[in-house]
C-alpha cells in the first residue's frame, strides 16, 4: 500500500475550497512517487495564479481543449490550462476576469476515459458574475460541450448536481478514476461568509460522455 503525503502546511493555508486528492497516472511522473495528495485552494481564491500551460498530446489521441460551452445557462468561455502552484494548491483562473474558465491539466482530457475536471468563478472581485455562477440550475440531461482544437466537440450529458460543504468535498469522486469519460464543473456556492470573503461550499456538476 502506497503511503499517503499529506501537505499539512498548504492545508492550513487552505481557507477557501479545500480539495485533497490522490491523484495517480500523470503526477507520477511529476512528483517522482505512485500518489500525492494536492490540498487546493479550488476557485473562489481572492488571489490566483493564471499562467496557461503549454498544451500537450492528450493519452488517448484526444486534441487539446480550448472552449466550453453550456447552452443551458447561456456560458461560453475559452478554457485555460493550469495546474497547480509551487505550494500545491491549484491554480485558478484570475479572479478579476471571472467569465474566464479553467481545465485541471494535471488530469485527464474531456473525452479521455476518466474524470476530467473544470473550474470556474462562481462572481469576481469587482461584482462581476463569473461563468459558472449558474451552474447549480443545470437540469439533468443538459448538455456540456467542450471543443477542441482540431474543430471537433466532447458533450457531455448532465447526470448530478450538487452542492457540498468544503470542509466535505469529494476530492475522491470528483478527481479520481472513473470507468468512463466524465466531467466535473466546479465552483464555489452556498453561504457567503463576508467577512472571509469566502463561500462556504461548492457546486459540483457531473457530466457523462455522449456516445
Amino acid at each position: 500500500m502506497v503511503k499517503q503525503t499529506a501537505w499539512s502546511t498548504a492545508a492550513r493555508r487552505a481557507s477557501q475550497n479545500v480539495v485533497p486528492d490522490r491523484l495517480e497516472g500523470r503526477l507520477r511522473w511529476l512528483f517522482g512517487v505512485v500518489a500525492v495528495v494536492l490540498v487546493a485552494t479550488g476557485v473562489c481564491a481572492l488571489l490566483a495564479a493564471s499562467r496557461a500551460q503549454p498544451a500537450q498530446a492528450g493519452i488517448d489521441g484526444i486534441d487539446a481543449t480550448v472552449s466550453v460551452t453550456i447552452p443551458a445557462i447561456n456560458a461560453m468561455s475559452t478554457l485555460i490550462g493550469l495546474g497547480v502552484n509551487p505550494d500545491l494548491s491549484v491554480q485558478v483562473p484570475d479572479v478579476h476576469h471571472p467569465e474566464q474558465a479553467s481545465w485541471f491539466n494535471l488530469g485527464v482530457r474531456p473525452g479521455e476515459m476518466g474524470s476530467a475536471v473544470l473550474l470556474g468563478h462562481v462572481d469576481g472581485g469587482d461584482g462581476k458574475l463569473g461563468i459558472f455562477h449558474d451552474i447549480h440550475a443545470l437540469n439533468l440531461g443538459d448538455l456540456i460541450n467542450v471543443g477542441r482544437a482540431d474543430g471537433s466537440t466532447a458533450v457531455f450529458k448532465v447526470t448530478r448536481v450538487r452542492t457540498v460543504l468544503k470542509s466535505a468535498f469529494p476530492s475522491q469522486d470528483v478527481y479520481g478514476p472513473k470507468p468512463d469519460a466524465e466531467i466535473q464543473l466546479v465552483t464555489c456556492g452556498g453561504t457567503l461568509d463576508r467577512a472571509a470573503h469566502n463561500y462556504l461550499s461548492s457546486v459540483i456538476v457531473t457530466g457523462v460522455l455522449v456516445p
